[in-house]
């Protein structure tokens, strides 16, 4: 079944996405794609695979923010979705030391936390070009693990004590199943799943909000010709560590997500750990068909 949906639901995209289909065609063929991603559970008896699926849609509407619209082809994506993980576990972790926020304000707090993390860095990873950004990029996906588990900023005795557990796993409560009355809706096939759609949701929106904004103009002509777009009066800096933060931040969310449905985060869990280019590759080429 969950191929039968994903073959129905690429046919709709495709349609949905063709700039020569009817305006008419092309809005039904969205309403369909939606519509198919809510009755999904229904028709599913596992939404674990829909549930990764969401996840890279969600990462790819934030890469497409920095790679299809800016023009700057970043691999480092992957670091902000363990970072999201890492911070939201730590603030719905029951361990001594943590304080326990439920996840709905643990997820929004680390996504924010997350993008500010990005804009410090792409303040200056964006002074960098072509491929000496993507290889930076990639460099971040590679040291954000060294910087969490840090004994001088996250060990026992550092500036956050074992903020993200001191090498031990962070747990934190199992989600609730839903009840509707008498309806009993499993936590993993409705609750995750529902929570997925809808980040990938407001990505889309995002997406549909930044294409017509001046924002997004923007970053088009930081695309097409940076140094024409900096004597057009954008602030070209400002503008490109802005498109990032809105990059890292949907990452973020997704990394929270999946953190969340696993119900436990430890440093060897975290995501491309064995190999950061595979999985940055992984992100990148799951996001090309949204750029």
């Amino acid at each position: 079944m969950n191929l039968f949906i994903f073959l129905v639901g690429i046919v709709l995209a495709i349609v949905a996405a063709r700039p020569l289909s009817p305006p008419v065609l092309r809005r039904a063929a969205t309403l369909g794609v939606i519509g198919l991603m809510v009755v999904a559970p229904l028709l599913s008896s596992s939404t674990s695979i829909l549930f990764d699926a969401l996840t890279a849609m969600c990462i790819a509407y934030g890469w497409n923010i920095i790679g299809g619209f800016t023009g700057y082809a970043a691999f480092g994506n992957v670091a902000y979705l363990g970072l999201g993980a890492f911070v939201a576990a730590g603030f719905m972790s029951r361990q001594p030391g943590h304080i326990a926020w439920p996840w709905f304000v643990s997820i929004p707090l680390a996504v924010f936390i997350v993008a500010l993390v990005a804009g410090a860095i792409g303040v200056v990873v964006l002074r960098l070009r072509g491929h000496y950004f993507s290889i930076a990029t990639l460099g971040i996906g590679v040291a954000m693990p060294q910087v969490i588990t840090s004994d001088a900023v996250f060990g026992p005795h550092g500036l956050y004590p074992n903020f993200f557990g001191g090498g031990l796993p962070l747990n934190f409560p199992l989600a609730e199943d839903i009840r509707i009355g008498g309806l009993v809706l499993d936590a993993d096939r409705y609750f995750f799943y529902g929570l997925g759609l809808l980040t990938a949701l407001i990505g889309w929106g995002v997406t549909k909000l930044v294409r017509s904004s001046k924002f997004g103009y923007g970053l088009v002509a930081i695309r097409e010709n940076e140094e024409a777009a900096e004597v057009m009066g954008i602030n070209t800096t400002l503008t490109k560590v802005y498109a990032y933060m809105l990059s890292a931040a949907p990452s973020s969310c997704s990394g929270c997500r999946r953190r969340c449905a696993r119900r436990r985060a430890a440093p060897t869990s975290w995501p491309g750990r064995a190999s950061s280019l595979p999985c940055s590759s992984y992100w990148w080429c799951c996001s090309c068909p949204a750029g």
